[in-house]
C-alpha cells in the first residue's frame, strides 16, 4: 500500500472511478473543493481534505523563499 494524493476541482464522473480503482490497494488523499467531500466516506482508503485550507499557500511559500534566501538560508 502506498499513499497517493489527488488534487481536483469540481465533481466528474471518472473521479469516481479513478478512486475506486486507486482506493483498492492505496491510502489515498483526496484535495478538492466542496463538491467532493462525499467521496471521501465513499471508499474506505480515501481521505478528503478540503483544498479551502491552502488557498493562500502559494502566498506562503513565496514569501518563506524570500525570507530563506534574504536570510542566506537557501
Amino acid at each position: 500500500m502506498i499513499n497517493c494524493v489527488i488534487i481536483h476541482k469540481g465533481y466528474q464522473p471518472y473521479l469516481k472511478y479513478n478512486l475506486e480503482i486507486s482506493s483498492k490497494n492505496n491510502y489515498v488523499y483526496l484535495i478538492g473543493d466542496d463538491s467532493l467531500e462525499f467521496l471521501g466516506s465513499k471508499f474506505k482508503n480515501v481521505e478528503f481534505i478540503n483544498i479551502k485550507n491552502f488557498e493562500n499557500i502559494d502566498r506562503f511559500i513565496t514569501k518563506l523563499f524570500k525570507d530563506l534566501k534574504k536570510n542566506k538560508l537557501l
